[in-house]
């Protein structure tokens, strides 16, 4: 009777329904934009782009399962979110890909950067040097003891209440009152 009841399931199991294919959205090549259009969306040039792309390709291996997301489409995706400040879902529609995926992506290309930062950024390492960092930035527009400089992001936050020393740590000079990211 046991014997019986197997052989009907195992022929059950047959009959259920197959596993639906995956489908994967079309990829288009950012590349193929004209070159007004490229630098409108991902605010570098196609130069700047690829060499940036050359400098993390290996870092940023394709995943051997499905179609996997060329080293290009990593970079151009996370750039896209990082410089227009575009949520994640806005760029994985662009790119055909999802949300979670974006943002490993930018993730992995964020590490990938990284890495390269020793070659990219440079602190004076003696005293002659960082007197003349500080010089040099004094001339520029009479920025006195500055080492150094970033590109950042400012967002902007309602002025709180407090005395003047904290109120002034939160102004700046485009935005009002804000806070860096």
């Amino acid at each position: 009777m046991q014997a019986l009841q197997a052989l009907e399931a195992m022929e059950q199991l047959g009959n259920a329904p197959h596993r639906r294919r995956k489908v994967y959205q079309k990829r288009y090549d950012p590349f193929s934009l004209p070159d007004v259009e490229f630098k409108k969306r991902y605010r570098f040039n196609k130069h700047t782009a690829s060499f940036i792309i050359d400098l993390v390709r290996q870092d940023l291996q394709l995943d051997p399962r499905g179609c996997g997301t060329s080293p290009e489409l990593q970079v151009l995706t996370a750039i896209r979110c990082w410089g227009r400040r575009e949520v994640q879902d806005d760029g994985g529609d662009l790119h055909g890909l999802t949300q979670p995926t974006v943002s490993r992506i930018c993730a992995r290309v964020a590490r990938a950067i990284a890495r390269h930062s020793e070659t990219y950024i440079k602190m004076p390492q003696s005293l002659a040097e960082e007197q003349r960092v500080v010089r040099e930035f004094l001339e520029i527009r009479n920025f006195p003891s500055v080492l150094g400089c970033i590109d950042c992001t400012h967002i902007k936050i309602k002025k709180s209440g407090g005395d003047a020393a904290h109120v002034a740590q939160y102004c700046n000079r485009t935005t009002g009152f804000g806070t860096r990211s």
